[in-house]
C-alpha cells in the first residue's frame, strides 16, 4: 500500500486535494474548552462549521468523518450542530471511550476569593482588552508574545490568550516582560498587578493524590512503591473568604470521551 504524509496546516492542504478523493476523515478536533489554558484548544465562532464545510466536498460520497470529542454538552452540541449544518448525516450511533483515570475538578471558593484579592472581573477584562489592542497595534501575533513565557518543557502556553480574554492576570515578573515587549508606558494597570493574592496562613499539612516516587500518579492504592503527596492546609485571609471557607464547587469526574461519527450523504440518499 502506498501512502503519503503531509506535515502542513490541514485546512490549507485541503485546497490542493481533488474533490471526492478522501475515503475517511479520522481526527481529534480541538474541544474548545481551553484545556489547561492551552491556546490550541481554543476555537473561534463557527470553527467547526468552517472545517466541515471545507472537508465535505473533498470526501467521497458515503465516506465517514470520525473524531474524538469532549462529552461537555455545550461544545458537543456545537460540533453536532455545525456538522449537520454543513450537510453531514448524524444518523449513526456515536462511540464512547470509557477510562478509569482522571479526577473530579474542584475549586475551593475561599481560596479563589483570596487569589482574586478584591480584583474584579471588570478589571481583568479591561487589562485584557488593553493588552489585545496593544499587541495588534504593534502588528504582533499572539505566539510572538507567548514565546517569552514558555512552559517548563519549553513549549508555548496559553497564558497570553488567557490574559487577553480577561480570565487571568500576569504576575509581577511577567508584567515587566510584557511592558517591555509591548512597549507599555502607562502605569494604569500597575496597581492591579501589584495587588497579588492575599497571603493565607499555613495551619497544617495533608495528604492527597497518591503518587509514585518518580512523581507520576498512582492509579490504584495497591500499586507498589507509592507515597501520598503532601499539601499545605491554609486558613482564609480576607473576611469574604472566611465566610466561604469549606465551600467547594465540583464537577463530575471525566470518565468518558465521545467519538462522533458523521457521514457524507451517499449517492442513494441524493436521489
Amino acid at each position: 500500500m502506498n501512502f503519503e504524509l503531509f506535515n502542513e496546516d490541514c485546512l490549507e492542504k485541503l485546497k490542493d486535494l481533488p474533490d471526492e478523493s478522501i475515503d475517511l476523515v479520522l481526527s481529534d478536533f480541538p474541544y474548545g474548552i481551553n484545556f489547561m489554558g492551552k491556546g490550541w484548544d481554543s476555537v473561534k465562532d463557527n470553527f467547526y462549521f468552517k472545517v466541515a464545510e471545507q472537508l465535505k466536498p473533498k470526501m467521497k460520497a458515503g465516506s465517514f468523518l470520525v473524531t474524538t470529542f469532549t462529552p461537555r454538552q455545550d461544545m458537543l452540541w456545537r460540533l453536532l450542530r455545525d456538522l449537520e449544518k454543513a450537510g453531514f448525516e448524524l444518523k449513526h450511533s456515536g462511540l464512547f471511550w470509557l477510562y478509569h483515570t482522571g479526577f473530579p475538578k474542584a475549586s475551593d471558593v475561599s481560596k479563589g476569593i483570596d487569589k482574586r484579592n478584591s480584583r474584579t472581573e471588570e478589571e481583568y477584562k479591561a487589562l485584557g482588552t488593553f493588552l489585545l489592542n496593544k499587541r495588534k497595534e504593534l502588528g504582533l501575533a499572539q505566539n510572538e508574545i507567548s514565546k517569552h513565557f514558555p512552559s517548563k518543557t519549553g513549549g508555548l502556553t496559553g497564558c497570553v490568550s488567557n490574559w487577553e480574554k480577561g480570565s487571568n492576570v500576569p504576575t509581577k515578573e511577567q508584567w515587566i516582560i510584557l511592558k517591555d515587549k509591548l512597549k507599555i508606558e502607562t502605569k494604569e494597570f500597575d496597581e492591579l498587578i501589584d495587588r497579588v493574592e492575599a497571603e493565607r496562613k499555613i495551619i497544617g499539612k495533608g495528604n492527597s493524590t497518591l503518587v509514585n516516587p518518580d512523581g507520576t500518579n498512582a492509579i490504584r492504592s495497591s500499586e507498589i512503591n507509592f507515597k501520598p503527596k503532601e499539601y499545605f492546609e491554609t486558613a482564609p485571609a480576607l473576611e469574604e473568604s472566611k465566610r466561604w471557607s469549606g465551600f467547594k464547587s465540583f464537577s463530575l469526574k471525566p470518565a468518558v470521551e465521545c467519538v462522533v461519527v458523521a457521514q457524507k450523504p451517499n449517492l442513494e440518499s441524493k436521489k
